[in-house]
């Protein structure tokens, strides 16, 4: 079954721009006695969270250690506390690059394996991609590696409508799984793998010149294509952009047999490096990362000593850039997560070593600390927020939830300030934040209840709201990842209010029903399965 998402542009809540940044609701460490690198952080469709990374441990909270790094996946509850820990891997190095809840709760985790053996069978050469497909409880379904006889690994991975999977990464092998690369040996190509959900390809390519090329994203899109973010250093081949510097923020939009459509590459005369992207609401995607360029497409970075700000990038469904900020301070600023809120907002996290410019409560000058910013969909500043201990934190990982708050992921080495009950030299850190007082205006639930359901057969939602009060309003019907795919007006009047909206076309999952009017919104969790 397919989704079909229509990405409309919500403007119709009552909103007050305020300064003040949300809470932190609450807090948790997890790792063992050495390193524990976090990378990852999804919510799951009960409620609580997986934290994804690598482990070093053999100690702690980490149990079934393999040895070098490993996968180690944490399941949490909805306030933090460890309900299970797996690791995965074998006596190489694993590196774990992105998680995802696909299908009937099951997880996929993908990254790069140097292993063959114990957890990991079939590697092909030095370094093969990895994929691993865990069932709810953390218990091993599949497995698979992706690759040739020379290096290859997977980046990101992200859901394909309709079933199955889509990574992207990066590869140096001629044979095996790989065909078409431009680049072999030491460079290398942008490698893009489809799978079902049994792991078998259904489509690879390779896109590059005669040079290196990295991709750090990968998305599918309403018209079935793909979005892919990265940056290239070749001008020949596949690539036909020219470089405005060093790197470049570099985007390609895929067809659905992963040939290119069109490709746009933005930045100045020094590197510009992109790390993540996500799809907005409008058709558009927002980009964020680093920029030490203060010309070309990048204006107004806060240092003129060339050293790295947040840049965040608006561009259209076509690749045209919409608009261009820059955030940060005098030291280092440096984003790595990027997520859209509830209120067609952008979140953004990364680390921060400056004190000053768009920085209101750095925690300690004497290290990195996470730095949070939300931005409204045209780039203004609504608010920013500082997090850590008196050592280094990078945060790596964010995702937005559904009561308007969000859910951040990192690495601490602290054991003060923000920061409790570090294991050792460097743990998986969790920060829960609250609803965003920006956005979230709830209505008042004594006045109001919603209830629903949905019926297969007929396809139809069944809803029900009781209110003490008339009002007009919407009802809108939005994924896990916060895209909208219905959205329809009503006029809620005292009393019981009854109808029904039927969703033609729709993926089992989790889902969220919000009924918006100019008084706020109601939310409320919806499991189509």
């Amino acid at each position: 079954m397919k989704v079909i998402l229509a990405l409309l542009a919500v403007c119709i809540l009552r909103t007050v721009v305020l300064s003040q940044a949300p809470n932190l609701q609450w807090q948790k460490c997890y790792g063992g006695g050495n390193s524990d690198d976090a990378w990852s952080v999804l919510s799951t469709s009960d409620g609580g969270y997986i934290f994804f990374g690598n482990t070093w441990s053999s100690n702690g909270q980490v149990t079934n250690y393999h040895g070098g790094s490993d996968f180690w996946v944490v399941k949490a509850d909805n306030i933090g506390n460890l309900i299970w820990e797996k690791c995965f891997g074998g006596s190489d190095d694993e590196y774990a690059t992105s998680a995802m809840e696909v299908e009937n709760g099951n997880i996929i985790l993908a990254g790069l394996t140097h292993s063959n053996d114990l957890d990991v069978n079939g590697n092909h050469g030095l370094s093969d991609g990895w994929v691993v497909k865990l069932n709810a409880s953390g218990n091993l379904i599949n497995q698979r590696c992706f690759g040739g006889s020379s290096y290859d690994g997977f980046n990101f991975g992200s859901k394909v409508i309709g079933g199955g999977y889509i990574f992207v990464g990066g590869t140096t092998s001629i044979n095996g799984d790989v065909t078409g690369i431009h680049s072999p040996a030491n460079l290398g190509d942008i490698w893009v793998v489809r799978v079902d959900t049994s792991l078998n390809i259904q489509i690879q390519k390779c896109i590059g010149g005669s040079s290196y090329e990295s991709a750090s994203y990968i998305q599918e899109t309403t018209d079935h294509g793909y979005f892919i973010a990265g940056y290239p250093n070749s001008t020949d081949g596949d690539i036909i952009t020219l470089s405005h510097g060093a790197k470049d923020y570099w985007i390609c939009k895929l067809d659905s047999m992963a040939n290119i459509s069109w490709q746009m590459e933005f930045g100045g005369s020094s590197d510009d490096e992109i790390r993540c992207s996500k799809q907005t609401r409008d058709g558009g995607y927002v980009l964020a990362g680093s920029s030490l360029s203060n010309d070309g497409d990048v204006s107004g970075n806060h240092s003129s000593l060339g050293i790295f700000d947040y840049w965040i990038v608006k561009i259209d469904s076509t690749g045209s850039m919409q608009w261009q900020k820059c955030f940060g301070g005098s030291a280092i600023d440096d984003a790595f997560s990027v997520d859209t809120t509830l209120d067609g907002g952008i979140i953004v996290a990364g680390e921060s070593t400056s004190d000053d410019g768009d920085i209101t409560n750095s925690v300690s000058v004497n290290g990195a600390n996470w730095w949070v910013i939300k931005t409204d969909l045209n780039g203004n500043l609504l608010w920013d927020k500082s997090l850590g201990g008196s050592n280094d934190e990078e945060a790596q990982s964010l995702c937005s939830t559904s009561d308007g708050g969000s859910i951040i992921l990192g690495y601490t080495s602290s054991n003060d300030i923000d920061v409790t009950g570090n294991h050792g030299s460097g743990d998986y850190w969790a920060v829960k934040l609250s609803p965003d007082p920006v956005n979230i205006n709830l209505l008042n639930e004594n006045n109001l209840s919603l209830t629903t359901y949905f019926d297969h057969d007929s396809k139809f939602l069944h809803y029900k709201i009781d209110s003490k009060s008339n009002y007009l309003g919407k009802l809108q019907v939005l994924d896990m990842l916060g895209n909208m795919i219905l959205e329809y007006p009503i006029s809620v009047k005292i009393g019981n209010n009854v109808s029904q909206l039927r969703i033609e076309n729709y993926m089992e999952g989790v889902y969220f029903l919000r009924l918006v009017s100019e008084n706020g919104i109601i939310s409320r969790r919806l499991i189509i399965d």
